[in-house]
């Protein structure tokens, strides 16, 4: 069992040090602040697996300035010459829930813009936000929410979302984000897995009609009558098939739909609690007795090729937006462009979240990504923060119209979600005015982040590493077993710690760590008994405990920030007549860090070439010689974009002999060796299209 140390200050101390800081200059204050540390008295605190003691918040002893990061405090180096680190001690850790979190930022500042939701134009101020919120509570909470209960989004980002965020932490609800890319049997899997009781869905956005979908889903939403109930006992609940456990649709649309209820009425409901003295009626709105309970699900890739249901507390996503917020230096002045979608930890958790907890402004610049808002959003809202994947960076830096945006106010941001090439991070440190800004490492099971670069660090750090440890997190590098093995999951000894510069799985500790799998088996549990979990992830640390990510121990492609499980799209592929074998493996790509790609071996007996709907039915018989045979691949792409979300549909379908699949012993499919075959084969093609464009 791992010691970690941390600080506990007493209330004179903090009131000492608000006084320094407030009489002093930045840098004094900075000098006291580490006076006051070095004479606080330390105490050990024993972390298993998310048991975490919460210190005193500094955000409660300390003003709103841009203190020193945590990076500049040294990490405790453990073992020397080992691939072992435990982070630094400071910020100190929350101990409220997030409900109190809002309550406190709006009651010191009442007045500061929470957020601006610029496609619906509409601002809130934290007071705003805090007693909307509230209303919202408690009209979920009359429909029957109860604490525990799961209520799942599926929605862009919008106004509502960030309502529910924090309506939802109020009542001890639990909020589980659904991603809006789903199609109908994805999200059917995903609320049955979490026994979901209310769902928020938005008409339609992106082409995509999300009331179609929940028909296609339920179709007994055409005969139901739903209304708001008058007491605990009455209203009309719907009694769905696919969906037992689910009692209420609700439309963020003013439009009625059947079978559904409307978000306003619920919003009305929720007021219509509220006596003239402000009093609810006696509806209790925050019910939450402790940081350690579940607030969010989120759903991830995991072995069983399904989406798995990671659950996290209070103290795992609002602490983490904690140490975001201390590692990019905000401040209330900040102002955060967040693009990235709030399904994600990404919006959630290091946008929202890490807002609040310095009061900063959050702006959503449009309900899905598109480069020329984000680009108006920085240039209007004189944002100080801009986030995103690689390809969004990308995406808004060769925009046509990118010269006719001010982005000055630009100081800092954050990266994520796969690496980023050198000649990208010169331009968005040139180009967009991002001189501080990081890259982050995390993994949805870890609330997310584990590793950060500083605003300090060197630029090849910032491209070659993803940086160092965050506060209250321990990490070190295992030796990974045997390709061919079942992962180890027990305990590794110490001789099992890789040294300094050797490839080792990542293994994480502390605060972070999610509780469990919502309804997962347990025998997949990928934390051991003293807290560890399991990356999958193949990693590199450095002398001075910087990171590198140079693999992955399992198969989940990482495109354009989406995790992608093989096996999904596999089973999809599989009910393709006439193929025989299939495997779904990332390959390289200069836009998205990884695509999708297909090997399929067919049985051309069994292959029907005269289905009506093959875009070759009518020529002459297919060669199967052809390794990016037309017809297999419309077949395939096709079958995948019927079930699957549009980043799962492979853009690369590889034709190969059954017998030209690598595989084990034991019938395995060596997917390392096939990845590296379809590159080769890939290369040839990309060669011999470029030959004959010269030519």
């Amino acid at each position: 069992m791992s010691i970690w140390r941390t600080f506990s200050h007493s209330n004179g101390v903090c009131s000492a040090l608000t006084q320094l800081t407030q009489r002093h200059s930045l840098n004094q204050s900075r000098l006291c602040t580490r006076l006051l540390h070095s004479h606080t008295k330390a105490v050990n605190l024993k972390y298993p697996r998310l048991r975490t003691s919460a210190i005193v918040s500094t955000e409660r002893c300390l003003p709103h300035t841009r203190l020193i990061a945590s990076a500049h405090t040294d990490a405790h180096h453990i073992g020397g010459s080992k691939a072992h680190v435990v982070g630094p001690k400071t910020p100190e850790l929350l101990s409220c829930t997030i409900g109190q979190m809002l309550k406190d930022t709006a009651a010191k500042h009442p007045l500061q813009k929470a957020f601006v939701c610029r496609e619906e134009a509409v601002t809130l101020t934290y007071k705003d936000l805090d007693e909307q919120s509230d209303v919202l509570a408690r009209g979920l909470q009359k429909l029957g929410v109860a604490h525990g209960d799961r209520v799942g989004v599926w929605l862009p980002n919008c106004s509502q979302y960030v309502l529910l965020q924090y309506a939802t932490a109020k009542i001890g609800a639990i909020l589980t984000t659904m991603n809006p890319a789903y199609r109908a049997a994805e999200a059917v899997h995903a609320m049955n897995l979490v026994e979901c009781k209310v769902l928020v869905i938005t008409p339609e956005v992106s082409r995509t009609n999300y009331v179609q979908l929940c028909e296609e889903m339920c179709p007994e939403l055409n005969e139901s009558e739903p209304r708001l109930p008058r007491d605990k006992s009455d209203g009309q609940r719907l009694n769905l098939s696919a969906v037992p456990t689910l009692e209420h649709i609700i439309n963020v649309s003013d439009m009625a739909t059947p079978g559904m209820l409307r978000y306003k009425d619920v919003v009305n409901f929720g007021g219509d609690c509220v006596d003239n003295n402000g009093d609810a009626n006696g509806l209790v709105l925050d019910i939450t007795p402790t940081a350690q309970d579940v607030i969010n699900i989120q759903f991830t890739s995991g072995t069983t090729g399904k989406p798995k249901a990671a659950a996290l507390t209070h103290a795992n996503i609002l602490n983490n937006g904690l140490m975001n917020a201390d590692r990019l230096g905000y401040t209330m002045n900040d102002s955060i462009c967040v693009p990235v979608p709030l399904y994600h930890c990404f919006g959630l958790v290091i946008g929202n979240l890490a807002a609040l907890t310095r009061a900063c402004t959050v702006v959503y610049p449009s309900a899905t990504f598109n480069p020329e808002k984000v680009l108006q959003a920085v240039h209007e809202e004189r944002c100080t923060s801009l986030y995103g994947v690689p390809t969004h960076f990308i995406a808004e830096l060769s925009h046509p119209n990118f010269n006719q945006y001010d982005l000055s106010s630009l100081r800092t941001g954050v990266m994520a979600g796969s690496s980023c090439p050198e000649e990208v991070m010169q331009r968005v440190i040139k180009q967009m005015h991002m001189k501080d800004v990081t890259i982050c490492y995390g993994m949805t099971e870890t609330s997310p982040v584990s590793f950060q670069t500083n605003q300090s660090d060197p630029l090849d750090k910032r491209v070659s590493t993803v940086g160092r440890i965050h506060p209250h997190l321990e990490a070190k590098l295992v030796r990974p077993t045997s390709e061919e093995s079942e992962p180890d999951t027990s305990v590794p000894k110490d001789d099992d710690v890789c040294d300094i510069g050797e490839a080792g799985e990542l293994w994480v500790r502390g605060y972070a760590v999610m509780k469990e799998y919502y309804n997962g088996d347990p025998k997949n549990h990928p934390v051991t008994d003293d807290g560890w979990i399991q990356t999958g992830d193949l990693c590199v640390m450095d002398q001075e405990r910087y990171l590198s990510v140079v693999g992955r121990i399992k198969d989940i492609i990482i495109r354009g920030g989406e995790n992608i499980y093989p096996r999904e799209i596999e089973e999809v592929v599989f009910k393709v007549p006439g193929v025989q074998q299939v495997s779904v493996v990332g390959v390289r790509n200069e836009l998205f860090g990884e695509e999708v790609c297909a090997v399929v071996a067919i049985d051309e007996d069994a292959f029907d070439h005269s289905d009506p709907h093959s875009p070759t039915a009518h020529s002459s018989h297919v060669s199967l010689s052809d390794a990016f045979d037309v017809e297999i691949t419309a077949r395939v792409r096709e079958a995948v974009r019927n079930e699957l979300a549009h980043y799962k549909v492979p853009s690369v379908v590889v034709v190969m002999e059954i017998e030209d699949i690598p595989i084990t012993v034991t019938g395995k499919i060596k997917k390392k060796e096939l990845t590296q075959q379809v590159e080769k084969i890939l290369e040839k093609t990309r060669a011999k299209a470029q030959a004959q464009a010269s030519a």
